[in-house]
């Protein structure tokens, strides 16, 4: 048996479609597998896929799934500036004991 699969966001409020997969077989084993890529204007928050037997409207299942930002990566050159400030202040640190040493002596 062959499906077709919706995709739309605005799930909640008005579903608004965004993208489809026709035609997807389904495995020996009963799954049924689709996708659809995230373009970069979509919009987060909750989405939604209707499934539906191909061709026809008779409606199989239906899902919903939430979309959220990814966090942002913490830049390269921060950390090469936070590791080089880091070393600078355990050398001076060590510096300063040494110092500290001498005047006992």
């Amino acid at each position: 048996m062959r499906f077709d699969f919706k995709y739309y966001s605005d799930w909640l409020g008005t579903p608004i479609l965004e993208g489809s997969q026709s035609n997807v077989s389904q495995s020996p084993t009963g799954e049924w597998r689709s996708s659809y890529t995230l373009q970069s204007g979509d919009l987060y928050g909750t989405w939604g896929v209707r499934v539906y037997e191909a061709g026809t409207s008779n409606l199989r299942a239906s899902c919903s799934f939430t979309i959220k930002p990814i966090a942002p990566e913490f830049p390269y050159g921060a950390i090469v500036a936070l590791a080089s400030g880091f070393s600078i202040y355990l050398a001076m640190r060590k510096k300063g004991k040494r110092r500290e040493d001498f005047k006992n002596y």
